[in-house]
């Protein structure tokens, strides 16, 4: 008996401690992906995250595997959850598998690193989520790593606004402003700001706040707002609209002690829109406005600190709507957005300009293959042929590798198939979520107020928004602590449910070896494909240190880097490019004919990848006759490109001067009638 005991006893350690480093990884993970960047590398936003993040994912499965104790006290997913889930993932495996760039489908190589594994990640994490440790504190904890990372990338924002950023960056010719923080983009930073900036304002609203949690809570909104203001990005003008909605709920139907909270931090919110209207200048704007959003902040939490001592969680209680309330805390807030409708109307049509051309290919490409479609991270490759003469005209050879609305992106992706499994896993966790909030106590509702805004956000800025991994990971973040808060209300009836990662009948006549044997398997799984998953991280850290070989005119050193990079990614077709000019620059004019074409191949959408094959035929003519190949790979230009101006006045002055005058002749035409 002792010795039975004392197992038992080990094991229980063994998987509380297990949970614990499941929370630490998990709570790692979540503060790391909004803020982690390499310096060194080529893509040095994207491509660092999307790495982070799978092998982030890996190492929490093999955690949760490892566990191998009683999960009597992790949450439970609904059978109708877990049905939307594998709706989703389903056709999502199936349009990889049928996809006309099957790797690039998979991977989302070589541009935004948002494919079906990414994707599948994604599902993995919310799940891991919903299925955590039951209880608030969890969710909480959790909730203050989005909050860390918001504060992470508020603070770069600053820092740059202020002129005393410590790197040198190169200057962007399209977004027009310097601040990127740790995103890399002005749009994705103002998104993120305003999808997190509800989970700020619910440390605000939290019954029982220390002040001076309050008042670093209250300066961190009115700084974001701020910076929001700054970088004038639709995403997150649109986005920061659903941060009202706590407030809101504080104000009208808030218990009595919240009321002069949430009317504090509305009236917050107009002393920073009002100070935003003068933008942000300098650091002297940046310190004045923390000075004034911290006495703010200390006003609000003054009221906070009276009512702390009696600030207990009451299960019976409910929230009521209070008339009296409605119009001192519905007043400001509606006054607000009144006074930002102006702003975010000019905005959205300003901004939404460029991307009615872009939703125009991609009606054409979803038109073409409407069920499964083209796979994800295609829109790259069709987005040339399928394009508007329009934008030809307007932005010439700059084209896009996304079609900016992450639902879009689906349907072009997978199909209407895709979309609609997408939009019913989203309506599965919206009914939950809404259910937690109607259900449960104040705490309770109090959470799934908070998450309900910061979901919503996402979904507002993804509508027009590129699909970022930097941004994806956050939308299943919060629909996975939203489960999982909802979840401690919700009832799902008798034990003989299954849980997620316990298949009951399978562990009945396996109770010991299962467990270790799954472990194993995802382990070694792991460490198989961990040089895969990594592989385009170190082919891009080889491909940035050509580049810098190139600056400082080392060609020997150049090429050196350029076949390592090679070597490690070899279905790289912007790498193959770039070794190809260097071999042409060289005189080596037939490797070089080699590695366009292997690049023109895998860049399949690429009218320019195409023509520089030609041009390298062209160089060659005189040695091998390869006229005919400089043809065909003009035409195969012209058919990726259509509407490129450039392309068809080299091709037209190539026929020309190759003797085929009619054929020139008649390729003008073509062009003209269009």
């Amino acid at each position: 008996m002792v010795s039975r005991r004392r197992t038992t006893n080990k094991t229980r350690r063994s998987t509380f401690e297990f949970a614990r480093l499941e929370e630490v990884v998990l709570g790692a993970l979540v503060i790391a992906m909004p803020l982690v960047f390499w310096k060194a590398a080529f893509r040095v936003f994207a491509l660092p995250k999307a790495t982070l993040f799978i092998c982030g994912i890996w190492l929490l499965v093999a955690i949760r595997w490892l566990a191998n104790g009683d999960h009597s006290r992790r949450h439970r997913l609904e059978r109708g959850l877990l049905m939307a889930c594998g709706a989703f993932m389903l056709p999502l495996i199936l349009s990889t598998a049928l996809a006309e760039d099957g790797w690039g489908s998979l991977t989302g190589s070589p541009h935004r690193y948002s494919g079906a594994v990414t994707w599948l990640s994604y599902v993995t994490l919310f799940l891991l989520i919903a299925t955590r440790p039951k209880g608030q504190q969890p969710v909480k904890r959790l909730a203050g790593c989005v909050v860390v990372s918001h504060v992470g990338v508020l603070a770069y924002a600053l820092v740059q606004i202020g002129g005393v950023d410590p790197w040198r960056w190169a200057p962007s010719r399209s977004y027009g402003i310097e601040v990127t923080s740790t995103l890399g983009n002005p749009n994705f930073v103002s998104a993120f700001l305003a999808m997190s900036l509800p989970l700020v304002i619910g440390v605000i609203l939290w019954p029982g706040v220390d002040r001076r949690i309050a008042a670093g809570s209250g300066s961190v909104m009115a700084l974001t707002l701020l910076v929001i203001n700054h970088l004038g990005s639709t995403q997150g003008s649109v986005a920061v609209m659903a941060s009202t909605l706590p407030v809101l709920c504080w104000s009208i139907a808030g218990p009595e002690r919240m009321r002069g909270i949430a009317l504090g931090v509305v009236g917050l919110f107009v002393i920073a829109l009002l100070v935003a209207q003068g933008d942000v200048l300098n650091l002297a704007w940046v310190l004045g406005g923390a000075l004034g959003a911290a006495l703010w902040g200390l006003l609000c939490a003054s009221r906070a600190l009276k009512t702390a001592v009696d600030a207990v969680e009451d299960p019976a209680f409910r929230w009521r709507p209070s008339r009296r309330v409605l119009v001192a805390g519905g007043a400001p807030a509606l006054a607000v957005g009144l006074a930002l409708l102006p702003t975010v109307v000019r905005l959205v049509a300003s901004n939404l300009d460029e991307r009615r051309l872009l939703w125009s290919a991609g009606w054409k490409m979803f038109a073409e293959r409407p069920v499964l479609g083209w796979g994800l991270s295609s829109y790259a490759n069709n987005f040339s042929r399928f394009r508007p003469k329009e934008h030809a005209e307007r932005f010439g050879v700059f084209l896009s590798d996304s079609v900016h609305s992450v639902p879009f992106g689906l349907m072009i992706g997978g199909g209407v198939v895709l979309l609609l499994a997408y939009l019913v896993l989203q309506l599965v966790v919206f009914r939950i979520g809404l259910r937690g909030f109607t259900r449960g106590h104040r705490g309770v509702q109090h959470s799934t107020v908070v998450l309900l805004s910061s979901w919503i956000a996402f979904h507002l800025q993804s509508l027009v928004s590129v699909d970022s991994v930097g941004l994806g990971y956050f939308q299943w973040v919060i629909a996975g602590l939203l489960v999982g808060t909802a979840s401690q209300v919700t009832s799902l009836g008798n034990k003989e449910r299954p849980q997620f990662w316990w298949p009951q009948g399978v562990v009945k006549r396996f109770p010991k070896s299962l467990p270790r044997v799954a472990s194993g398997v995802a382990i070694v799984l792991g460490l198989f494909l961990l040089p895969i998953v990594v592989a385009p991280l170190r082919a891009d850290l080889a491909f940035s240190n050509a580049h810098w070989a190139e600056a400082r005119q080392d060609p020997t050193e150049m090429r050196r880097q350029l076949d390592r990079a090679v070597a490690f990614d070899e279905r790289n077709g912007f790498v193959l490019e770039k070794r190809a000019y260097h071999l042409a620059s060289s005189g080596q004019i037939e490797a070089a004919l080699e590695d366009a074409t292997r690049a023109a191949e895998l860049l399949l959408g690429s009218g320019t990848a195409a023509t520089k094959v030609a041009r390298y035929a062209v160089a060659d003519w005189a040695r091998a006759g390869r006229l005919s190949v400089a043809r065909e790979w003009y035409w195969q230009a012209i058919k990726r490109d259509p509407f490129s101006v450039e392309t068809v006045d080299e091709f037209e002055k190539f026929l020309v001067a190759t003797g085929r005058v009619i054929e020139a002749s008649a390729l003008r035409q073509w062009y003209d009638s269009d």
